[in-house]
This record gives C-alpha cells, sequence and structure tokens, in this order.
C-alpha cells in the first residue's frame, strides 16, 4: 500500500511528522584532524598553523606519535569553531608549543593531550 502526501501549491510533499516551521538541524558528519592530515598540510620548519574549519575533532594520537608530534618548531596553533573534541595525545611533546586557543566549542580534551607541551 502507497501513501501520497501532496499540498495546494503543488511542491514536494511534506515528510508526514514535519510541518513548515519546524527547525531541521543539519547532520554533522565526523571528519577529525589526523597524523596523515598534519603531515600533508604543515611544513616540519613551520612554525604557526591553523587548522581548516571543515575538521570537526583532532584525532588520538599515542605516546610515541601524537597528532603533531612531528612538529618540533610549531608555537602557536589555531583552532576553529569547528572542534568539537581534541584527542589524547594530540599534542603529545610539542616542546615549542606556546600559543592554543581553545574555542568555546571544545567539549572533550583527551588524556595527554599536552603532556611534555611548554
Amino acid at each position: 500500500m502507497t501513501t501520497e502526501y501532496t499540498n495546494a501549491d503543488d511542491q514536494l510533499p511534506l515528510h508526514p511528522e514535519q510541518d513548515d516551521n519546524s527547525d531541521v538541524e543539519e547532520e554533522v558528519v565526523p571528519n577529525p584532524f589526523t597524523r596523515a592530515d598534519a603531515l600533508r598540510l604543515i611544513n616540519k620548519n613551520q612554525i604557526s598553523f591553523t587548522i581548516p574549519d571543515t575538521f570537526t575533532s583532532i584525532a588520538d594520537g599515542d605516546w610515541k606519535d601524537g597528532v603533531f608530534t612531528p612538529f618540533k618548531k610549531l608555537e602557536s596553533v589555531i583552532i576553529p569553531k569547528s572542534i568539537t573534541s581534541i584527542g589524547m595525545f594530540s599534542f603529545y611533546s610539542c616542546s615549542s608549543l606556546k600559543n592554543i586557543n581553545l574555542p568555546d566549542s571544545i567539549i572533550y580534551i583527551g588524556i595527554h593531550s599536552f603532556r611534555d607541551c611548554r
């Protein structure tokens, strides 16, 4: 059995549980910033980096291979409001890191995320 929905304006039919005035939130597809992304986007001698706002989190690292660990000269990282979590060990051993902004959008910071930073 097929149910057909129509409206007076001959527009596409509305979902049966949705009216014209409802607020529909867009689904956010998780897109973590990974070590592979960092290696692709950051020069090893770079001192400042802004994470693109297409990413929604910073991935987990491990005790020897954090997302930003290879970048020993990195002093500053700008995190966009699209980021909601910072994975564990992500900035591990970033000994030159002096400045990092943490936007209000951050709701989770993993264990040892900033271990062995200044």
